[in-house]
């Protein structure tokens, strides 16, 4: 190969290293510099394209056994703006901090839920009369640096909250903090029999809401029943998909329970991989975050 006398190089094109290119991908180059792939996915089979070619996450390979797991993640993280989503199905998320930009005050926007006050990372804020968009962190809040004057606040709710109206906030010549306090949205229909309870499931991964995940609850104990009859055997099982993030279960009420501990079991399941796994039981009320419930991870 005389890539000295290569005009594609002389113009200055440039080509991956072989060895970053899988083995049996098509040739690249020019006339002058012929390059093939050598790239080996696991270091030894060249039937499927690098894992460094495949999105980050995603499983393939033999089919049922899938060995092979992707690593590109397209956009480096550290290059693309914190809290912003992208990539196939919004799986990656942002870690670039900006800063917050020019001004002379230095505003904190904060994001918590409205009953217990804690922290919501990963919440949209945009100013409407600017070009600023930007997210929350983990402890709920993110700055930006603002001259005095009125600006127009959008607050994207998350998964699970109510939406909340765009409002005018002021600016003035001191630093402040700026609260958005988000409800949790109103569960769906209650059973009218009062034996089971609506319970919400999350599943998420690096604050990034997982769709398509499958959430399953099946009986702890296999002598748990309800009612005087001994109705549900411990084949019993409830599973459902998640859409953003959440999916609800129907579920008996621990009080419903006339023999066994009452508990479930509980899973999230996504390509094939366990996101988390508990046991806990369930209070005799109409509608229940899972996340609120005191849990104890399945032996």
């Amino acid at each position: 190969m005389t890539i000295a006398t290569s005009w594609a190089i002389w113009a200055g094109a440039k080509y991956p290293l072989e060895s970053k290119v899988a083995f049996g991908e098509p040739t690249y180059g020019d006339p002058i510099n012929v390059l093939n792939g050598t790239l080996m996915v696991g270091g030894t089979d060249p039937n499927y394209p690098g894992e460094s070619l495949v999105i980050l996450g995603t499983l393939y390979g033999t089919t049922g056994t899938e060995e092979f797991t992707g690593n590109n993640r397209q956009a480096d993280q550290v290059d693309v703006l914190a809290g912003r989503r992208y990539g196939p199905n919004d799986a990656l998320i942002g870690l670039l901090d900006v800063g917050g930009g020019i001004g002379s005050t230095t505003i904190t926007f904060r994001a918590q839920q409205a009953v217990t006050g804690n922290a919501l990372e990963n919440v949209k804020h945009e100013l409407l009369d600017t070009t600023r968009v930007f997210w929350t962190f983990t402890d709920g809040n993110v700055e930006q640096n603002l001259d005095p004057g009125n600006y127009t606040l959008r607050v994207t709710a998350p998964p699970g909250y109510d939406t909340v109206p765009d409002r005018t906030v002021n600016v003035g010549n001191a630093n402040d903090t700026i609260v958005t306090t988000l409800t949790l949205a109103t569960p769906g229909p209650v059973d009218p029999s009062g034996q089971t309870i609506q319970v919400r499931c999350q599943v998420s991964l690096n604050a990034v809401p997982i769709n398509g995940a499958i959430v399953s609850a099946t009986l702890n104990q296999q002598t748990s029943a309800v009612n005087t009859d001994q109705t549900v055997p411990s084949t019993y099982k409830s599973e459902g998909v998640t859409v953003n993030g959440y999916v609800d279960l129907y579920l008996y009420r621990k009080g419903q329970f006339t023999s066994g501990d009452g508990r479930y079991a509980i899973s999230a399941v996504h390509n094939k991989k366990t996101i988390w796994s508990v046991v806990t039981s369930l209070p005799d009320e109409d509608f229940v975050y899972l996340a609120a419930l005191q849990q104890e991870p399945l032996p």
